[in-house]
């Protein structure tokens, strides 16, 4: 049996130096402006814990492992490496795969007649979770 395509999912969460939040933020607005142009990214969000200021996460979903390779190998992505070395003070990013999801369509602007293709892969029972978690640097 051939492997089926699934979507790749990201869950960053990160804890800026004291001091960087913002310039962390800024650093992550021309990632989320080089989302938007790429097709095969359909989410990126950034969100902000209630409970530390400088801790933040993102949630990435990506069409699949050519869209996410696609993303990493941007000019933009290569830029923002070394900015967040230096503002982040700790990091861990998990790699995974969407096993069940609603609401990207709404989220990405998508028209509703690709929708379930975006929310609801494929997945079988022998097929591995392809994820890790490290402790270097986000995506």
């Amino acid at each position: 049996m051939g492997r089926i395509v699934s979507q790749v999912a990201i869950l960053a969460r990160v804890t800026v130096k004291k001091g960087k939040t913002g310039q962390y933020l800024a650093a992550l607005a021309p990632l989320l402006e080089q989302a938007r142009a790429e097709p095969g990214t359909l989410l990126y969000a950034v969100h902000r814990s209630a409970d530390d200021p400088d801790v933040f996460w993102t949630t990435e979903i990506y069409a699949d492992d050519d869209a996410f390779a696609a993303h990493r190998a941007t000019e933009v992505h290569a830029a923002a490496e070394p900015v967040f070395t230096e503002l982040i003070a700790a990091a861990d990013v998990t790699i995974g795969e969407t096993v069940m999801a609603t609401g990207l369509d709404r989220l990405s602007g998508h028209g509703a007649e690709d929708a379930d293709k975006r929310t609801s892969p494929t997945v079988t029972a022998d097929q591995p979770l392809t994820s890790y978690t490290h402790s270097r640097t986000p995506i």
